[in-house]
């Protein structure tokens, strides 16, 4: 940040370094789930993405489950593998972080909030 002149030499070698830490590191075989096509990841944050997309609507896990190609029980334990939460927990946590962002970008208390 001193020297701005060396961010466009410094930063590409900076990315490899990263990069390379990363998959040194504990989680390299959760990467590689993740960049595998197919793999229980990839199913898992594909129902990732609709209820981030839908988090307003209700939805059944048996339907997430569906979406996913993936048993109810299997569903559920990878869910909560990648997001360390139930799919429901998820939504909420969606929820309440629009509700947040809503209540700091626009003047109005919870309560009117709560009905929007």
């Amino acid at each position: 940040m001193d020297t701005p002149e060396d961010i466009p030499i410094l930063a590409p070698l900076i990315k490899k370094e990263i990069v390379y830490k990363v998959l040194q590191g504990d989680h390299v075989e959760a990467l590689k789930q993740i960049a595998i096509d197919g793999s229980s990841t990839q199913q898992i944050n594909h129902v990732i993405k609709y209820i981030m997309q839908h988090y307003t609507n209700g939805f059944k896990i048996d339907e997430l489950a569906e979406m996913a190609n993936m048993s109810v029980s299997s569903f559920y334990r990878c869910f909560k593998e990648v997001t360390a939460m139930s799919p429901i927990q998820f939504q909420r946590q969606l929820r309440l972080q629009e509700a947040r962002s809503l209540l700091l970008s626009k003047p109005m208390d919870a309560a009117d909030g709560a009905f929007l």
